[in-house]
């Protein structure tokens, strides 16, 4: 179905999103797709799906969604997606209206909500401009399950063959409502041409029995053919669904879209309620403070020393956000940034402390600033603080500690960043020297592997660009 649409309110506003810095031949792309797509495609759209049909950078497209939400071409929903059957179960138009505990009623079960995962950026057409009509599956369809590839009902006592060619992911067998999941496992073993290995006919295929619970707790199977029996031992039917295992990256989550400036600045009031927590299960943390800023304060007086810390700030700021984070909150003269993935919170780091000497030599004849940088990645609460979105909990206490350990001039990075090659890249590309040490952390239990990194500066770099 396509409903008519505004042509006036459409083209006015279209006119102010091109008064945006953001890619034309994207405006370009949006206003086509808005005005020709059918309904369902125009409701709870997905920019990294779209960006990857124009052929058009994720990021780019995203940002372009987030601004023309704010001119009013789109609204924004977070959808809050069932770990089981990855459908969604519940709409709301703000986080503040998020619920951390849910009920899928297809599926039979309660969750937490989870900012990496669970919750979901969506777009729709603005009703102003076009009033598309949403399709209601019972189940799910393509659009709406697109990680699954076989769905097939099972009456009481009978057998169904399961088959799916050329498998080249993990995949897994569902019981729907039941909850029940076997993961399958494939093999190539050596010597076998895998193309040509045949299982022969239906007597041959090995029978997984379903009375309640699978009889067997994997599967395994060998080249890129998948054939199996299932056998429904209960007094009712079943569905079982065979899908993907890993889920796609194409989802636009929570955790992603608030680590992004743009998201924190055209959306300041999109905040949890108060008293509302939702786990986020990857996010890298930049801390960062001044080294002797007391006496810097005592030596050139309140009013330089303040000028020269909110100079620094904007400094800060700017290298954050260069490198895809968002700046969470300053606490004295001291930075909290978040990042999506530590790769971009440590360039930002390397980023700082290489280019420090810039700003300093533009600060003359004021003293020198000296930064302590800390980074740390992993688990943290994203909760409401005062009408923003802040993050508590252990690893941010980590974060801060590691921190702490700076000596100034330097980065403090946990094992948590260095244990990926990626970052490992990075200091190679920016030729950084780097020295591993253990120490305890103030208030935490365990030790911690730590790395203390020193970056030359900029002008004797020459990083690779990515």
């Amino acid at each position: 179905m396509h409903t008519q649409h505004s042509t006036i309110e459409l083209d006015q506003l279209f006119v102010q999103l091109r008064e945006i810095p953001v890619n034309d031949e994207a405006v370009a792309l949006l206003y086509k797709y808005l005005v020709e797509r059918e309904d369902h495609e125009v409701v709870d759209m997905r920019p990294y799906s779209i960006a990857d049909e124009w052929g058009i950078e994720r990021e780019v497209v995203l940002k372009l969604f987030l601004y023309s939400t704010k001119l009013g071409l789109l609204n924004l929903s977070w959808n809050l997606i069932c770990p089981n059957c990855r459908v969604s179960t519940e709409q709301t138009s703000s986080l503040n209206q998020l619920d951390n505990q849910i009920h899928c009623d297809f599926c039979g079960v309660d969750y937490t909500a989870n900012f990496d995962r669970y919750v979901e950026l969506n777009f729709t057409v603005h009703p102003f401009i076009r009033k598309a009509e949403r399709s209601v599956y019972c189940v799910g369809g393509p659009a709406i399950s697109p990680h699954v590839f076989i769905q097939k009902q099972i009456a009481p006592g009978a057998i169904e063959e399961i088959k799916l060619d050329h498998v080249h992911e993990q995949i897994r067998l569902r019981v729907l409502r039941n909850n029940s999941v076997i993961e399958i496992k494939q093999h190539f073993p050596h010597g076998v041409d895998i193309e040509e290995k045949s299982l022969g006919g239906l007597e041959k295929l090995p029978t997984l029995i379903f009375n309640g619970n699978w009889n067997q707790d994997k599967v395994d199977f060998e080249g890129t053919e998948f054939r199996m029996l299932c056998r429904n031992e209960t007094d009712n039917a079943i569905v079982i669904v065979l899908e993907k295992s890993v889920w796609d990256d194409v989802t636009v989550t929570a955790a992603k879209v608030t680590s992004m400036k743009e998201f924190r600045q055209l959306f300041s009031s999109e905040v949890l309620a108060p008293g509302n927590q939702v786990g986020v299960e990857n996010v890298a943390f930049l801390f960062t403070d001044l080294l002797g800023s007391t006496v810097f304060y005592e030596e050139v007086g309140d009013a330089l020393a303040y000028g020269q810390v909110r100079r620094h700030f904007e400094f800060m700021l700017h290298w954050i956000e260069h490198n895809g984070g968002a700046l969470v909150k300053t606490i004295g003269d001291a930075v909290m940034a978040v990042f999506e993935t530590p790769e971009q919170a440590v360039r930002a780091a390397l980023d700082i402390q290489s280019r420090v000497h810039e700003f300093n030599a533009n600060s003359l004849p004021l003293e020198p600033i000296i930064i302590k940088t800390g980074v740390h990645y992993g688990h943290a609460i994203a909760v409401n603080s005062n009408g923003i979105l802040d993050y508590f909990g252990r690893n941010v206490n980590i974060a801060a500690r590691v921190q702490g350990l700076s000596n100034g001039e330097d980065i403090i990075l946990s094992h948590e960043c260095t244990e990926r090659p990626a970052v490992i890249q990075l200091l190679e590309q920016y030729r950084a020297e780097f020295v591993t040490f253990s120490a305890a952390l103030k208030g935490i239990q365990e030790t911690h592997q730590l790395t203390r990194i020193r970056v030359p500066r900029a002008q004797t770099l020459t990083v690779k660009s990515e």
